[in-house]
């Protein structure tokens, strides 16, 4: 593990000096229990004790760790309280005009895909028109012009199928916006969804076997063994 120099200015000598104490307790107890047995009462009451020390290290760790911490969140708070309005009342900005983006992006795509439409119907009439023209123009020039006719036939059925998508992005000076079809979803009937879809509340479920419920559809139950401390 790497070791993490922490400042003095944050962690006073007297912190150091129960950092460090707590730690070699920590290592002196974790080397014993590495060839430790529990094989009698007298070793299950040695081994309850190393638990106890460590539990109780761990503990006076985690207050000393929270009342230090105390004042940098609090502090931090205050700072996510002054920035956050700022950046809320961007937000308000961002949403308006957001708003009316999205609605001209929306008669702008519109209005680009009757635009190529009309152009394609345009150039496949157009194509349609030219058959006689082609057929008269190579009779006259003694060729065949079957291979002239299908090629622009073909090109008029590309026309009268799907055009290809409306490119919508609009660059401004600072950046670009375009639009693009998406999906949202919202919960009509939870009991029609799939397995898949429905994510099981552990914390109640618990709380249920906690106040006694042994019997709970979908759930199996079972007994478990848990060593307490005290």
């Amino acid at each position: 593990m790497t070791e993490v120099s922490i400042s003095d200015s944050l962690i006073s000598v007297e912190d150091q000096a129960l950092l460090e104490t707590t730690r070699e307790q920590f290592v002196a107890i974790i080397e014993s229990a590495k060839n430790f047995v529990v094989a009698d009462d007298d070793g299950l009451e040695k081994s309850t004790d190393m638990v106890k020390v460590l539990k109780k290290g761990q503990s006076t760790l985690e207050t000393r760790r929270k009342e230090l911490k105390a004042p940098y969140l609090e502090a931090g708070r205050g700072i996510d309280n002054i920035f956050n309005k700022a950046i809320g009342m961007a937000d308000v900005g961002i949403k308006a005009l957001d708003s009316q983006n999205k609605n001209y992006h929306i008669q702008r795509r519109e209005r680009l895909r009757r635009e190529e439409e009309a152009q394609r119907k345009a150039e496949a009439e157009a194509l349609k028109a030219q058959e006689d023209e082609i057929a008269e123009k190579a009779a006259l020039e003694g060729r065949d012009a079957k291979a002239e006719v299908e090629a622009s036939r073909e090109r008029q059925q590309e026309l009268k199928g799907p055009a290809p998508p409306v490119k919508t992005m609009v660059r401004g000076n600072f950046g670009s916006s375009s639009i693009r079809d998406d999906y949202d979803f919202e919960v009509i009937d939870v009991s029609k969804l799939p397995n898949w879809a429905i994510v099981a509340n552990e914390s109640a479920i618990r709380a249920k076997i906690k106040a006694g419920v042994r019997n709970i559809a979908g759930c199996r139950i079972f007994p478990v063994v848990k060593t307490t401390y005290r």
